[in-house]
């Protein structure tokens, strides 16, 4: 059974986290650093791998982190690293590997394609499945189709 999982949020001091639970045909989960205050490179670089390090324990699933400014835009990381994003995952030796880099998918180990071990990893999120989000869009769509019919019939009138 497909799901999907809710978005956890967290607070930090001078920043808060956003881990989006891996989805069905990806292979990352990804987490957003999002800084209240200016904060220079080398901090964010070290909060990202250590926010890494945090969720990859808690959730062992492949993982993309980015970081963001109080106004929503991406953190750039040059000089200090070559992109502005962090890939991290297990090895085979439960070693965590991190990337500053673009890695193939073929690198990326592909952990999220075992649904019930993502099932199994999530257990404790709340998540609905893809059919009843489905049924919910279809809900809201007929709500949506009645209240324009009932505003074409009043201004008839």
């Amino acid at each position: 059974m497909d799901r999907k999982y809710e978005t956890i949020k967290e607070s930090r001091e001078g920043y808060f986290v956003e881990y989006y639970p891996n989805t069905q045909g990806n292979r990352l989960a990804h987490l957003q650093l999002v800084f209240v205050k200016d904060i220079n490179k080398s901090d964010t670089v070290q909060l990202m791998e250590n926010e890494l390090k945090t969720w990859l324990f808690q959730y062992p699933i492949p993982l993309m982190v980015s970081a963001f400014d109080k106004k929503g835009d991406l953190l750039h990381l040059d000089p200090i690293k070559p992109v502005n994003f962090l890939i991290g995952f297990f090895d085979n030796d439960k070693n965590i590997c991190m990337y500053w880099k673009s890695l193939k998918n073929e690198e990326i180990p592909n952990d999220a394609s075992n649904r019930e071990y993502v099932n199994k990893i999530y257990s404790n999120l709340q998540f609905k499945t893809f059919a009843e989000l489905d049924n919910e869009t279809k809900n809201k769509r007929k709500k949506l189709k009645i209240g324009w019919y009932i505003l074409f019939i009043w201004l008839e009138l």
